[in-house]
């Protein structure tokens, strides 16, 4: 990316430049009212096409037991895992279509 280019983004956000936003959601309380925050700024700002392109991933992982570093560490895990199989699986099905 050539330079005026790496400040147009640095001005609108990474956001809008986004194709997919993947999103890992917990039942934590604090983890919806985060994501609820997040949909209602969007919502109200000129970036609120990027809600289209929000993917949420369920995380089934049970976190009682696990120090704060384990549990991170097992979300990124988690959601790297999806992020590749969502991927892979997009990039499949525009193959079927060509």
């Amino acid at each position: 990316m050539h330079a005026g280019g790496r400040h147009a983004v640095a001005r609108q956000g990474i956001l809008p430049q986004a194709d997919w936003i993947f999103m890992p959601v917990t039942d934590q309380p604090a983890h919806y009212r985060k994501l609820s925050a997040l949909e209602h700024y969007l919502s109200g700002s000129p970036h609120r096409a990027a809600l289209d392109r929000i993917v949420k991933l369920i995380v089934p992982l049970e976190h009682t037991g696990y120090s704060e570093a384990e549990v991170s560490e097992r979300l990124s895990e988690f959601t790297a895992a999806v992020i590749r199989n969502y991927l892979r699986s997009r990039s499949a099905s525009s193959r079927s279509f060509l």
